[in-house]
C-alpha cells in the first residue's frame, strides 16, 4: 500500500505479464501516478498496457489532458475512453483530442459498471451514445473503438 505507480511491485507484475502475453490495466488519475506510468510503458514497450478511464480527464484539467496526450506516444498503450460521467461539449471535445492522439486502432469504450453509480447522469446506452455518436465521428472509428480495438486487446490469444 501506498507510494508511487512505479515500484518493485508494479515492475513484477509487467514482467509476469511480458512472460505471459497479458495485457497490464493502468487505473490511476492524477499527474504523478501518469508520469510514472511513462516509465513502466518504456521499459516495457512489449508489453501491452491499457488506461483506464484515460486516466480520470477532466475538462478543467489541461495538464492532465497534455500528459495523458503525451503517452499516445507509446504504441504500446491503448486508451479506454471511459471518462466522462455527462454528456457536454467539453467532455466530446476531450474525446476527440484523446481519439486524435491514439488514433481509432488504440482506443476502446468502456461503460463503467454499474452505470447508475459512475454517472448517474447517463444511463449505460447514453454514455455509449457519446462515443458511438458524438466522439466517433465515421464508420470506421465506431468500428475500431467499439470492436476492433477491444477485441485486439483483450482477445487476441482466444
Amino acid at each position: 500500500g501506498g507510494g508511487g505507480l512505479y515500484h518493485p511491485g508494479a515492475v513484477a507484475i509487467c514482467a509476469r505479464a511480458r512472460e505471459l502475453g497479458l495485457v497490464v490495466n493502468i487505473h490511476v488519475g492524477g499527474l504523478a501516478p501518469l508520469r510514472e506510468a511513462e516509465r513502466l510503458l518504456r521499459e516495457f514497450p512489449e508489453v501491452t498496457f491499457c488506461l483506464d478511464h484515460c486516466g480520470y480527464l477532466k475538462p478543467d484539467q489541461p495538464e492532465l489532458l497534455a500528459t495523458v496526450l503525451a503517452l499516445a506516444a507509446r504504441p504500446n498503450l491503448n486508451a479506454k475512453v471511459s471518462f466522462y460521467a455527462e454528456r457536454s461539449p467539453a467532455n466530446v471535445a476531450l474525446g476527440r483530442q484523446v481519439l486524435a492522439a491514439f488514433g481509432p486502432d488504440r482506443c476502446m469504450w468502456g461503460g463503467n459498471f454499474p452505470a447508475e453509480l459512475w454517472h448517474p447522469k447517463l444511463s449505460y446506452a447514453e454514455h455509449l451514445g457519446v462515443l458511438r455518436d458524438e466522439i466517433c465521428r465515421s464508420a470506421a472509428e465506431r468500428e475500431a473503438v467499439l470492436a476492433a480495438t477491444p477485441l485486439r486487446v483483450w482477445f487476441s490469444g482466444v
